[in-house]
């Protein structure tokens, strides 16, 4: 009887934990928006695939809680024409270079 007792006690003690991490989760309607950074080098596989799929992501959330997914380039080779054909082709989304990364992101902060 006392085990029984005691893992009920558990299992309500994890419930509640998994609600308040949940809740911790999600954005605050106040908070600033930030960015969903996707990585990009010459050995970056379905690149395309990735970004579309951020992209909708965000297309889902409500207007004003939307964030901006940048394409972070490194020595990208041939997926830096993708890159910049899914900038040109999906607004929100940028691709830019790694040394220019700091410079993107404070730009929008001041």
């Amino acid at each position: 009887m006392i085990m029984v007792i005691i893992l009920a006690v558990l299992l309500i003690l994890l419930t509640a934990f998994c609600v308040l991490l949940w809740k911790k989760q999600e954005r605050p309607d106040n908070a600033p928006q930030g960015y969903v950074v996707i990585p990009c080098s010459d050995k970056t596989e379905q690149l395309e695939l990735t970004v579309r799929s951020a992209y909708w992501g965000e297309m889902l959330e409500s207007s004003d809680r939307r964030r901006t997914v940048l394409i972070v380039l490194d020595r990208a080779g041939e997926n830096e024409f993708t890159a910049r054909r899914l900038e040109a082709e999906l607004s929100g989304v940028e691709a830019v270079d790694i040394s220019a990364l700091r410079d993107r992101i404070s730009r929008d902060r001041i």
